[in-house]
């Protein structure tokens, strides 16, 4: 009873589980350059921008140059931006009169190079506006009246915003989509797996509520100390479901061993756990042992993927020494012929592979070899990718 309630109220709590996903994940805080870009930040305030990219057949046409114009000063206005550069201001800039035609102010801009390709495409069909934010802007709000612009714009003009906040917004929103649909598919595969393993429903189903259990605590737990899922550890309730699936797998396997020679199933789930506690609790110390190295990283996110996969590992430990012996010696012995030839079936096909290995070394140990030294030449491939804009498909808008 005391894990059910336990369960509840993590539960109770996911529900204020925040995402926040962003480029800045990944900064150390600690290094001399993060420093340095603080105290630039402080100095000449963000350095964030969003650009505003406007394609027509001319944008030196005066109507077409108008609309820019008019753009440029709608999105001045926007809260959260405290600098516009685009070519209407350029040109303010550059002919304070006014007198020069947008010809001559084009063949100007032509002869800089600094402009092209930064300002306005070499064809004079594309433009950017950019908006430079302040430093305590809200992105989101921002991002979503640079769309309300956008949506208002003249349909002769096509457009579109581009910048880090996009990128984050987007991130962030994909890891909200995965966190809703990966832990619920992996839970489903796994459960077709152990229902064509065991073909016992009770069976399928301990291993799955030991690893729920789990993951609601950890979840739980990260919503009550406010941390939101990040690109990492949206990671955690997929190696929960897992890893934990794998633990609660060699306990299930041990009981229906058991099973065969007990009297009962209480006595069944004692003989169990008197084997598999032993061998369960190294096997979760070894990994979480694993997992905690990393909390050295320098990096945030990192560490709080760390902690959190040792918090469910503990959990998992928990429940499994707690709840899934109880569920074990209540459930009534039973005894399936299919389920005993399919085992036997799994028997023949381990045994055929340590046939393998024992009498055919010569053949097993060289392709394991090979096998290896191929891997080791892979390790020296390995590349470190940090560009934000890798991690989505190409199919990503």
């Amino acid at each position: 009873m005391m894990i059910t309630a336990v369960t509840i109220l993590f539960a109770f709590q996911i529900p204020q589980l925040s995402f926040k996903t962003s480029i800045y994940d990944l900064v150390i805080e600690d290094l001399p350059a993060t420093h340095r870009y603080q105290a630039f930040k402080d100095l000449f305030g963000s350095d964030e921008i969003i650009r505003v990219v406007v394609k027509s057949d001319n944008i030196f046409d005066p109507v077409t140059f108008k609309k820019i114009e008019e753009l440029s000063e709608t999105a001045s206005k926007i809260k959260g931006v405290r600098r516009i550069i685009s070519l209407p201001g350029i040109r303010k800039s550059v002919d304070i009169s006014g007198e020069k035609s947008l010809e001559n102010f084009a063949d100007v801009l032509d002869a800089v190079n600094l402009f092209q390709k930064n300002l306005f495409s070499t064809d004079h069909k594309s433009t950017a506006i950019t908006l430079v934010l302040a430093q305590d802007a809200d992105t989101e709000m921002v991002i979503k009246d640079v769309e309300k612009m956008i949506a208002g714009a003249s349909e002769d003009l096509s457009l579109y915003q581009i910048g880090m906040p996009i990128v984050s917004q987007a991130l962030a929103r994909l890891t909200e989509k995965d966190f809703f649909h990966l832990p619920p598919i992996t839970f489903l595969l796994i459960a077709v797996v152990l229902l064509c393993l065991y073909r016992n429903f009770l069976h399928l189903v301990l291993p799955l509520i030991c690893v729920a259990f789990a993951l609601t605590w950890t979840l739980g737990f990260m919503a009550l100390t406010r941390i939101p899922l990040s690109m990492l550890t949206l990671i955690v309730p997929v190696f929960l479901i897992a890893v934990g699936t794998a633990y609660c797998l060699h306990i299930v396997s041990e009981y229906l061993s058991q099973a065969k020679v007990a009297e009962s199933s209480t006595e069944a789930a004692r003989a169990t756990f008197a084997t598999a506690t032993f061998p369960t609790i190294l096997a979760v110390a070894t990994t979480t042992i694993g997992l905690g190295s990393l909390l050295i990283n320098k990096i945030t996110t990192i560490r709080e993927f760390a902690v959190f996969s040792c918090l469910g590992l503990f959990s998992l430990l928990i429940v499994l020494l707690t709840l899934l012996p109880a569920a074990m010696a209540l459930i009534p012995l039973r005894k399936h012929r299919k389920h005993i030839e399919k085992t036997r079936f799994l028997d023949r096909i381990l045994a055929w592979i340590v046939r393998l290995d024992l009498h055919h070394q010569r053949v097993t140990l060289p392709i394991l070899g090979i096998i290896t030294l191929i891997c080791l030449m892979g390790i020296f491939q390995i590349r470190v990718e940090t560009n934000p804009v890798g991690y989505f498909k190409e199919d990503i808008p």
